[in-house]
């Protein structure tokens, strides 16, 4: 299977965090065309159990999940969910990948359904992607609904949102708005 660089740089002395691989991975998955990716997705679309790092939403409206995982630590957690039974799909993901170190993409411990999607940094310092075991397709999936679509479209409007206050706030600024009063007449504007 190919590999692909990313031109993203990475600073080397530091170790890779979930964002920076989360960020990579849609730089490599992006250039495929017109896909949509909404990261930590639970509430709003999937049930209480079920939470993913990140789901991509094709043209064809199939979605794909990725569990970024940065150590075996990390992967050995993963085998504690559904009360012990491990990562299971759910009935609106197509494929589930682990998007792992080049180093753990044997780890017995990741899911036999699911991709490996194995990363490193590249002799230029830039993050590369490989991909080691494709997916099984998920046999279970249900043809999405536009009421599911529009719920996902909400939920990455919504993290944009949480984003920006967030940035804003890292920034010092931050404005106070009063909530709006139900019941209260709306304000013409001049």
């Amino acid at each position: 299977m190919p590999t692909t660089v990313v031109r993203r740089k990475v600073v080397k002395e530091r170790r890779l965090c979930a964002a920076d691989i989360e960020i990579g991975l849609v730089d490599h998955l992006g250039e495929r065309g017109a896909n949509i990716f909404v990261p930590n997705v639970s509430f709003g679309l999937f049930d209480d159990r079920h939470e993913a790092d990140l789901v991509q939403l094709t043209r064809s409206h199939k979605m794909f999940e990725y569990e970024i995982k940065c150590s075996a630590a990390d992967i050995h957690k993963d085998t504690l969910k559904q009360g012990g039974r491990g990562h299971a799909l759910h009935r609106f993901i197509s494929e589930l990948w682990f998007v792992v170190p080049q180093d753990l993409a044997n780890n017995p411990e990741i899911p036999k359904h699911a991709g490996i999607l194995a990363y490193a940094i590249g002799v230029r310092g830039s993050l590369v992607f490989r991909a080691i075991k494709a997916p099984k397709l998920n046999r279970n999936r249900v043809k999405l609904s536009q009421d599911i679509i529009m719920k996902f479209l909400r939920l990455g409007c919504f993290r944009i949102w949480t984003l920006k206050k967030h940035l804003q706030s890292k920034r010092g600024g931050s404005l106070y708005v009063e909530p709006r009063i139900k019941g209260r007449a709306k304000q013409r504007r001049r």
